[in-house]
């Protein structure tokens, strides 16, 4: 009789923990994204780690699409948990610690060394599905004070591959995000608010009739037709900053895949929708025309992205060299 009350106790008390920690699950917040420490892989220095993933943290920051878990606050939940952070690069590893921290994103990621060659990877990672959403990678044959670069690079392009929850918690930290956020909210709400303005649409784009086509999908705004004129990379830079187009005085030049985002590959010659875009330079076959970006390689300052619309491909080539712009805001 004994053995069998002791028996009853133990499975009583056992329910009743399993039931306080289902109670204790943390509630997931979709706008929140934690970003977990890089892993070092190979020859790479422990101590680099740290400030390699401060530096992503500081642009997902500025980039204004998620709330960023705070480090602090990270790590306590992670030390109560026994989790270890530091290596976890993998997707189910950055799914069990995202369920932890009750975020709806996480970013995981490693930087490795082959010779002289840095590469640094990083991966944003929905926690509901298990998905990565976002992978970008870029490799430097550098010094590793120039990592820190590097980070910042791939952290921007991560971000701006990533589409953030459409909810009101989104909203807010946009409207708080810096003044030099590329996709801002300002954009997004002006393609919203001019849909009726349209000269034409095809669902997407959103002609407004003023030389400027609103992009649904991305929130940009773009100059309609280029004027037509080569310039190496830092006059590109001054005229879209000077554009007096549609009364905007906000214009610059694209990042290279906010310009990426115009090539259509179900085409070529150009690979872009011309009805939109009527006046896409495309060069011959074996000299292409090429529009230039504001991304700068990470290896080699000399030299800047771009993108030709021929075959859509994506290239770069050296700053004083000559390209076409197509401005944004």
């Amino acid at each position: 009789m004994y053995k069998i009350l002791i028996s009853l106790i133990a499975l009583i008390l056992s329910a009743s923990a399993s039931f306080a920690a289902e109670n204790k699950k943390v509630k997931r917040v979709e706008n929140y994204l934690a970003v977990l420490d890089l892993e070092a892989v190979g020859k790479v220095e422990k101590d680099v780690v740290r400030p390699l993933t401060d530096s992503v943290r500081r642009e997902i920051v500025k980039s204004g699409k998620y709330e960023v878990m705070d480090r602090g606050n990270m790590d306590k939940v992670l030390k109560e948990q026994a989790f270890q952070m530091t290596g976890c690069a993998k997707k189910e590893c950055a799914v069990q610690a995202g369920e932890m921290l009750g975020v709806g994103k996480i970013v995981v990621g490693s930087v490795s060394k082959l010779g002289n060659t840095y590469l640094l990877s990083l991966q944003l990672v929905n926690i509901e599905t298990g998905k990565v959403e976002g992978d970008e990678n870029k490799e430097c044959k550098c010094e590793v004070d120039d990592l820190i670069q590097l980070s910042r690079n791939v952290a921007d392009e991560l971000m701006v591959a990533a589409v953030a929850p459409a909810n009101k918690e989104t909203l807010m930290v946009a409207v708080a995000a810096p003044a030099n956020v590329e996709t801002s909210l300002t954009s997004v709400l002006s393609v919203q608010n001019n849909e009726h303005n349209c000269r034409k649409t095809d669902g997407r784009f959103c002609d407004q009739g003023d030389g400027t086509i609103s992009d649904n999908n991305t929130g940009l705004m773009w100059q309609r037709s280029d004027d037509g004129q080569e310039r190496k990379w830092n006059d590109a830079i001054d005229y879209c900053k000077g554009l007096p187009l549609a009364g905007k005085n906000d214009w610059r030049v694209p990042n290279k895949d906010e310009l990426g985002s115009l090539v259509d590959k179900t085409k070529y010659a150009p690979a872009s929708n011309t009805e939109y875009f009527p006046d896409t330079k495309i060069g011959g076959f074996f000299s292409r025309a090429e529009y230039w970006s504001s991304t700068v390689h990470a290896s080699d300052m000399a030299y800047a992205w771009n993108v030709n619309f021929y075959f859509g491909e994506l290239g770069y080539h050296d700053k004083m060299l000559t390209g076409y712009v197509r401005c944004v805001r």
